[in-house]
């Protein structure tokens, strides 16, 4: 079954689509507009989510799942659980690094 629950539009996360693949499908766009009588207008919004995830504030984040998302009962402990206490360890070729605990972000 498949769901659809990323647009066409959105170039991350889906497969066999790239950074470049919007780059270009954004400059036909613009050149399209321009050649078009008279000139459509192209409204453009770039975000640069590279860090986005590093910089959540769980806290923040548990509180506008509550007071904005209505989420209530056993789900907010649930989610709080899954953010809170999360330790990673980095694999490189062969070797293991020690354990680290995470403090910020999402996972």
């Amino acid at each position: 079954m498949v769901l659809n629950l990323i647009p066409e539009e959105q170039y991350g996360f889906r497969k066999r689509h790239s950074t470049m693949d919007q780059i270009l499908y954004f400059a036909q766009s613009v050149r399209d507009a321009y050649n078009m009588k008279p000139t459509n207008h192209i409204i453009t919004l770039f975000l640069d989510l590279s860090k986005a995830f590093e910089k959540v504030r769980k806290n923040k984040l548990l509180v506008k799942c509550h007071n904005e998302c209505n989420i209530r009962g056993r789900a907010l402990p649930w989610i709080s659980n899954f953010l809170n206490n999360r330790f990673f360890r980095v694999k490189y070729q062969s070797g293991i690094s020690k354990i680290f605990r995470s403090y910020q972000g999402i996972p």
